[in-house]
């Protein structure tokens, strides 16, 4: 399942619609049990503690963020995530040395 969309306005419509869409998927591929979240930074869409949520509630039992951490820094945030039913973290390390991934990514810690 991939939700992909140019306009930001609905990354908040599918949050009406995540509930239908993931008990829908879950029906058609019951063995399914690895729900991967990713594209741009993930931590930054203020829904995604109510989208992991979501994917727990509807017997996702391994919900993997990909992430570049940095919102991790959070522990609060970090916890509610957790809480929520994350389990997995896949996170982005662009380099040996802080150069070389501040190049790639265009970010200074």
């Amino acid at each position: 399942m991939c939700i992909n969309s140019q306009r930001r306005g609905d990354i908040e419509l599918f949050l009406e619609k995540a509930e239908e869409c993931f008990m829908d998927f879950k029906n058609k591929y019951k063995d399914i049990l690895f729900l991967i979240i990713s594209g741009g930074e993930p931590t930054i869409n203020k829904n995604l503690i109510k989208y992991v949520e979501l994917a727990a509630k509807n017997g996702f039992k391994f919900i993997e963020i990909q992430t570049n951490a940095r919102n991790f820094a959070d522990k609060r945030y970090t916890k509610e995530l957790v809480s929520a039913g994350a389990n997995v973290f896949f996170v982005s390390i662009h380099g040996h040395n802080p150069s070389i991934h501040e190049l790639i990514t265009k970010k200074k810690e």
